[in-house]
């Protein structure tokens, strides 16, 4: 006898209730710690400054418009003391990264030469470089949550809201280190990028 089983149905097979995930299991991703300790090291951070990898697109073709946002979007968050954010976007963002730093300077730090699209190894050693990651729903969320990052996953209120990130918890079995913040408004992330700048802030603020 042939049988063939999709293996994203096996999440309701091994895991039919919040009881049956490993409270334990933080991570399920092991990074090249040596790669992602070079990668940390190029971008010379200051003493003190926190690492956040931010993505802002998803490349699904279906419903990706409606959780995606623009880079423009992020220029607040970008602007908080104490932080550095650099580039997990995978795909080609050159053209919009170019009309952000001509319009609000060099915010966001890019890797030139990592492709987080074709070589999953190294955005895997970039984005467990991070000390926190900031994230729409995407390619991104999924491999920070698997890494065990502390990661905020920003979701839309309708279209591509995907069952795995629940109806209204901020959390999800599949990934104990991640985050939800469901957008405020549907079909509009300022407001909801707002909540995140303040969260982050009032963050920082607890650790001095």
């Amino acid at each position: 006898v042939v049988a063939q089983l999709p293996v994203g149905t096996l999440g309701q097979i091994l895991r039919p209730a919040y009881d049956k995930f490993p409270c334990e299991k933080r991570a399920y991703l092991m990074p090249d710690k040596a790669r992602s300790a070079a990668l940390r090291a190029q971008l010379d951070l200051a003493p003190g400054v926190k690492l956040i990898g931010m993505s802002w697109v998803s490349k699904n073709i279906a419903f990706g418009r409606h959780k995606s946002t623009t880079l423009a979007e992020w220029a607040e968050i970008m602007a908080t003391p104490g932080v550095r954010f650099v580039d997990l976007q995978y795909g080609d963002t050159s053209e919009e990264r170019e009309a952000f730093r001509a319009q609000f300077g060099d915010r966001l730090a890019h890797i030139d030469g990592l492709d987080l699209r074709e070589d999953i190894e190294g955005m895997f050693a970039l984005t467990a470089a991070c000390d926190q990651v900031i994230t729409v729903s995407n390619t991104t969320a999924h491999v920070a949550g698997a890494l065990g990052i502390p990661t905020w996953v920003m979701v839309p209120l309708g279209g591509g809201k995907l069952w795995y990130w629940g109806v209204e918890k901020n959390w999800t079995p599949w990934y104990p280190t991640i985050e939800i913040i469901r957008q405020v408004k549907h079909g509009e992330w300022d407001s909801t990028l707002r909540v995140v700048t303040d969260r982050l802030k009032h963050q920082l603020a607890a650790r001095t």
